[in-house]
């Protein structure tokens, strides 16, 4: 947190954070203290009355629920329309995400294939996909 936000309190730190924060921080700059260690307060919800000035359930609804509007409606303006861009790209350039054990098997794989473990083995048999191609070009 940058120093001039732990002074400025609301609405740059939620409230319930606030105090947390301004433990560790030196009153004057702002700034971490180093002689402070952190110690657990109290979690306290603000009083009655208090309104959150942003989205407080992004934790719980950003991926069924997505973006709203209520805040701010031009997203594809100001963070660029993704799903035009990932139609754009060529192919190849949109990277593929593995599963970790199958992205270590691939590794293991291709350093050296006579040390795959059991669990290797069987991750890279269930390959499918960009997964699948990898371990071809690996075996080509």
């Amino acid at each position: 947190i940058y120093p001039e936000f732990i002074q400025r309190g609301e609405p740059w730190l939620d409230p319930r954070l606030l105090p947390h924060a301004r433990a560790l921080a030196d009153p004057e700059t702002g700034l971490a203290r180093e002689d402070v260690l952190p110690v657990g307060l109290p979690w306290q919800e603000p009083d009655e009355g208090f309104t959150s000035s942003g989205r407080t359930d992004l934790h719980v609804t950003i991926d069924t629920e997505g973006r709203t509007g209520d805040r701010r409606d031009d997203f594809d303006e100001v963070y660029g329309d993704w799903e035009a861009l990932r139609e754009a790209a060529a192919p190849g350039m949109v990277p593929s995400r593995f599963d970790a054990d199958v992205r270590q098997a691939l590794s293991q794989a291709a350093d050296d294939p006579t040390k795959l473990t059991d669990d290797q083995a069987l991750a890279l048999l269930h390959a499918d996909g960009p997964a699948l191609d990898e371990l071809c070009r690996i075996a080509d």
